[in-house]
């Protein structure tokens, strides 16, 4: 069947009706794009083609959702998220460092012992895995619980677990950066920044995720404050026997120095 088509103003034809087919198949001609077929009383709308009929049956329009406008993110949530961010790195290294003492393993690097790549590599994969199982099953992670909030999609659900690991790993690269120091001070000046102006850190941006608190007591603030100074006491106690001479070492010569 030779078919003629009315696109942009032109006549254009003839054309093979698999070809007229193919195009409203790919998008490329809509049900109202003109058509006439040798025996069509005028020039019909394709969707009104028998012969095309089919092709429309399955078409279903296209709804256009944008994306939800920025929240604007309180001062206090900003050191909230904060606060979270360096519980869950203090709480993830405690169990790395503590994992690494009961092998045997040299934990702070020296020119001696230096930290191989897949070493480093491994101190950071099950803290990710374990943000993002937690992020799936309970929509937090361990700081995030203690400060009673939460991570959820635009529908205002819990992450799929793919979804989870995916925000786990962005984290832990682009705002901890990997606990290197100037990474991570980097990473948390353009996290705090974006998530200022923009309502969300590059992570939740791009997919739309949101972090929901609810109001805290006075009572939680003091507990997050005591777990979070313990972890920190935690972690020098792991380290200092490696730590701890060296540091009194050079004590002692400032003091004998001064």
């Amino acid at each position: 069947m030779k078919i003629w088509i009315i696109e942009d103003g032109e006549k254009k034809g003839p054309l093979e009706d698999y070809e007229v087919r193919e195009q409203i198949r790919s998008g490329e001609l809509t049900g109202e794009t003109k058509c006439w077929y040798e025996g069509a009383p005028g020039w019909l709308p394709a969707r009104e083609v028998h012969f095309f009929e089919k092709e429309f049956e399955g078409l279903k329009p296209v709804i256009l959702t944008p994306p939800p406008l920025p929240m604007k993110v309180s001062t206090g949530m900003l050191w909230r998220r904060l606060g979270a961010r360096w519980f869950d790195i203090a709480l993830y290294s405690g169990l790395i460092l503590f994992v690494m003492r009961l092998g045997g393993h040299a934990m702070i690097p020296t020119p001696e012992t230096p930290l191989s790549e897949w070493s480093f590599f491994a101190q950071f994969a099950p803290a990710i895995i374990f943000e993002g199982v937690l992020l799936h099953l309970f929509g937090a992670s361990p700081g995030k619980m203690l400060l009673m909030m939460k991570v959820e999609d635009r529908e205002g659900k819990r992450l799929a677990l793919g979804a989870a690991l995916m925000r786990s790993m962005r984290v832990w690269v682009l705002g901890v950066g990997m606990r290197m120091l100037p990474l991570t001070l980097l990473g948390h000046v353009i996290s705090l920044w974006m998530v200022k102006k923009r309502g969300a850190p590059l992570w939740d941006l791009v997919t739309g995720y949101r972090v929901l608190g609810r109001p805290l007591t006075g009572l939680r603030i003091g507990v997050f404050v005591f777990c979070l100074i313990g972890l920190f006491v935690l972690n020098t106690v792991i380290v200092w026997p490696e730590f701890g001479p060296g540091f009194m070492e050079e004590w002692e010569k400032a003091k004998a120095a001064s």
